[in-house]
């Protein structure tokens, strides 16, 4: 029969789940098929590589566009400039929108998470200022104020 899906009950599961772990136990004392296995895993990672990055980049293009896709300080449009911001930055005390994740994890959570509040883009410069400085240069030039 094809096209049928086959569900496993939780006993059916469990049974599997040890044959698979006996299997691979047994599997990694053979110093031969260790090696075949280690170059099987980078073979694909070599073939695969680019379908991560590039899937990697478009999420992290999607969460910045979603957050105006501009540094909410200067407004640099450029994406290799750009960086994800915690607008309450980790002196608030309370929980951080993401936790303390960052890079691809942080978009991935940004995105399964609808992209919620709490996150501004920043260019990487303003950034930086805002986090070690306590301000951002742009915001002293444009509104005068120190």
């Amino acid at each position: 029969m094809t096209g049928r899906i086959r569900t496993k009950t939780p006993a059916q599961r469990v049974a599997y789940n040890a044959y698979m772990k006996a299997w691979r136990e047994e599997k990694l004392k053979d110093p031969e098929w260790r090696k075949k296995d280690q170059e099987r895993r980078a073979a694909y990672d070599d073939r695969n590589l680019h379908r991560k990055a590039s899937y990697n980049i478009r999420r992290r293009m999607a969460a910045v566009l979603s957050y105006g896709g501009a540094c909410t300080c200067c407004g640099e449009s450029r994406y290799e400039f750009l960086t994800f911001d915690h607008i309450d930055g980790r002196q608030s005390g309370k929980p951080r929108v993401g936790g303390e994740l960052g890079g691809a994890a942080l978009t991935r959570w940004l995105h399964n998470n609808n992209y919620p509040g709490g996150i501004q883009i920043m260019c990487y410069n303003c950034n930086n200022a805002k986090h070690k400085l306590g301000g951002c240069r742009c915001q002293t030039e444009l509104t005068g104020v120190a």
